[in-house]
């Protein structure tokens, strides 16, 4: 009948669901899920940029300098050689994170007391499980607001955002 769906096409859905949000390796023992590594594939592509090095995951531990935000799934720090210099560059990187990537994404350095990096989080919170940090749960909320995703929650420093603020499909 039109527009039932078969169990073998319910089950295939599942599947597919759950395949997304499996954590691969990224290099440096670090893990993301095949959903935020395809967005941020996306966006490297999008930025014309030689890949990201990743700096920290999922479900990593608790820290003194990312508190509870990478404890779940879809969080990840990123690095490019030579961003440190570059303005443009982490604007550019910046924005295609959050356009084409469809992540929350913050670039992080000397002003926060930190190396340069991006601090992205993947905006499909519904998927944000029991072992998810309120920490990255507070600072997607804290993106959407237009916020810098830090503890004071103050004006991100750059305000653009995508209009509408869309989630990666993954495929």
């Amino acid at each position: 009948m039109v527009g039932e769906t078969t169990q073998w096409e319910g089950q295939s859905a599942m599947i597919h669901n759950a395949e997304q949000y499996e954590l691969v390796g990224v290099g440096d023992g670090n893990r993301v899920t095949r959903r935020q590594r395809q967005a941020v594939r996306a966006a490297e592509k999008a930025a014309a940029v030689s890949p990201f090095i990743y700096l920290q995951g999922s479900r990593e531990a608790r820290t003194w300098y990312s508190g509870t935000s990478h404890t779940g799934l879809g969080a990840c720090d990123l690095y490019l050689p030579g961003m440190g210099e570059d303005k443009e560059l982490r604007t550019l990187v910046t924005h295609a994170l959050r356009k084409v990537g469809h992540q929350a994404a913050w670039l992080r350095g000397p002003a926060q007391k930190m190396p340069w990096h991006w601090h992205t989080l993947d905006l499909d919170t519904h998927q944000m499980d029991e072992h998810e940090g309120y920490g990255a749960v507070w600072q997607v909320h804290q993106y959407r607001l237009g916020n810098n995703g830090m503890a004071e929650g103050a004006p991100d420093p750059n305000p653009f955002r995508p209009d509408p603020i869309t989630k990666w499909q993954f495929n």
